[in-house]
Parts: structure tokens; sequence; C-alpha cells
């Protein structure tokens, strides 16, 4: 649905799954990236935390609510939310994020390129890693990594590429291209 620019619907079909299976984490923090997108900081913050009280490991979870209350000036709740993500999840993209927004870019570079060596095109965390050198302003190799997924095929979520925040270093002529 998001492909189709539904987010409501999503929301809503996602709320009705909730009612239903409670506690199912994952369905939290799948509404809260919806949440998160249109802007909502207050609902993601609300999901990602019943994520986090459902499952402890949703890394996720921790740098995504982290995120929202940088955007909404909570600087304290979110450089603790970055920090246990980069202390509990070692070698992964959430932890190269969280080593970004903490203002640790040459701990995020390393991690970048070791992350982005070992990858494939199709791994869901090839996405992850253009949208983290991005936001490193390494726009090059965002826009490398993004064409590579582009041809390859395994990823057409247009809309999402239109509208994640992560990408707003290389909207513009070159992406439209």
């Amino acid at each position: 649905l998001d492909e189709l620019n539904r987010t409501e619907e999503a929301i809503q079909l996602i709320s009705q799954y909730i009612d239903s299976n409670p506690s199912e984490y994952f369905a939290y923090t799948q509404r809260a990236g919806y949440y998160f997108h249109q802007g909502n900081y207050t609902q993601a913050i609300q999901d990602y935390a019943t994520a986090i009280e459902l499952d402890s490991t949703s890394y996720w979870s921790y740098f995504m609510r982290g995120y929202a209350y940088k955007l909404t000036h909570q600087d304290e709740l979110a450089e603790a939310d970055f920090q246990f993500v980069i202390q509990h999840a070692e070698g992964t993209t959430e932890q190269v994020y969280a080593y970004i927004l903490s203002d640790m870019p040459e701990q995020a570079r390393i991690l970048a390129d070791k992350l982005s060596q070992d990858l494939t095109v199709d791994s869901p965390d090839w996405y992850n890693t253009l949208c983290c050198y991005s936001l490193m302003g390494d726009l090059d190799r965002a826009f490398s990594m993004l064409q590579e997924l582009l041809e390859s095929g395994c990823y057409n979520n247009f809309h999402h590429l239109r509208n994640d925040i992560d990408l707003i270093h290389i909207h513009g002529e070159r992406f439209d291209q």
C-alpha cells in the first residue's frame, strides 16, 4: 500500500491486525513506520515504544524511536536510544544510523564501508546502507548504490524513494533522472 500512496489505509489495516494480535511487536513497528513517514512522530514514538516492550531486541525500533525523538527535539531521549543501539546492535545498519545521528561520522563511515562490502543488492540492508551514505553526505556512493538497486529490479517503491527523509540530500535534478 505504501507504493500506492495509501498510507491511511495501511495504518487502518495494521491497526485491525493489532486489535486481533496485540502481542505482535512487528505490527507496531510497521504502523510506527507509516506514522513516522507521515510526520506523526508522537504516534510513531508510542508504537515503537510498544514494539520495544514486546521485543527488547528490536534494535530498529530503538533507532527509529530515537530518530523520532530527535525530530521532535527530545535530544536526551534520542541520544539514550542511539547509545543503546550502538552498544547492542553491533555490525548492523541500525548501528550505522545511530553513529550518524550521534555525530560519530568516523565510526559510521567505517561500519558502512564494511557492511557495503558484504552486502548483495538483493539484501534488505542495501537500501538502508545507501540511506546512511546519503545522510553522511557521500552522495556519489548513495547514488551508485541506488542505481545498482534500481537496475537490479529488487526495489520499485518509488513513492518511498521520493518521500524518504534519509534521501533528502540526494533529491533534486540528479535524483529525478
